[in-house]
């Protein structure tokens, strides 16, 4: 897929195609793992009893990357500052 293509996915595809979900359903553990780009970033969101919220994170997360990307194919900078993209690789959230 083409960055424009990328960036043209509405939210649910996005976490759908560059995300890896993974949950347990009796202790209500859900967890997010980044996928966007696995050789540099393994960001993984987690969250007890909500899988809004570790969906969520995860969604803001591959759209700070999709910023990220977008910029240096441009050559500038547009959108807010990543915050927890700079330093992501095996970083693990809780939200």
């Amino acid at each position: 897929m083409k960055l424009d293509e990328i960036w043209a996915l509405n939210d649910k595809q996005l976490v759908a195609l560059f995300a890896e979900p993974a949950s347990n359903e009796l202790t209500k553990n859900f967890a997010y793992t980044c996928a966007l780009m696995p050789e540099t970033c393994a960001a993984i969101f987690t969250s007890f009893g909500s899988e809004f919220k570790a969906r969520s994170a995860v969604k803001e997360h591959l759209l700070n990357h999709l910023r990220e990307l977008v910029s240096k194919a441009r050559g500038t900078w547009w959108g807010r500052p990543s915050l927890c993209c700079s330093n992501c690789f095996l970083q693990s959230v809780r939200v």
